[in-house]
This record gives structure tokens, sequence and C-alpha cells, in this order.
């Protein structure tokens, strides 16, 4: 699969992680979500900078 799954991981992450940090700001600022949720952004980052694209994956 390459990339491909990596870049999906990646994305689903990265919905979940801003998913959890507008639901902690909405609910009058709720610390334990939105560090909840700056950890996922952390991991869908560390994820899209561990994908390569296609034009680097022969090297």
């Amino acid at each position: 699969m390459g990339a491909n799954s990596t870049q999906a991981y990646g994305c689903v992450l990265l919905f979940i992680s801003l998913t959890l940090i507008s639901a902690g700001l909405a609910q009058d600022v709720s610390i334990v979500l939105v560090l909840l949720g700056l950890v996922a952004l952390a991991g869908s980052i560390g994820l899209f900078l561990k994908c390569k694209s296609w034009e680097n994956a022969g090297e």
C-alpha cells in the first residue's frame, strides 16, 4: 500500500484531533479534551512527516 495507508491514518487522526480541540473549547475550555486533541495533532504530524511522496519512493 505504500504511503497511502499512512496518509489515511494521518488524515483520520487529524480530523479526530480537530474535533477534540473544538469540543474542548466548546465546553468552557475543557483542558482534558484540548490536551488529548493536541496529542492527537502531534501524532498526525508525525505520521505526515513519515510519509514520502511517490516521486521519492524509489530513492
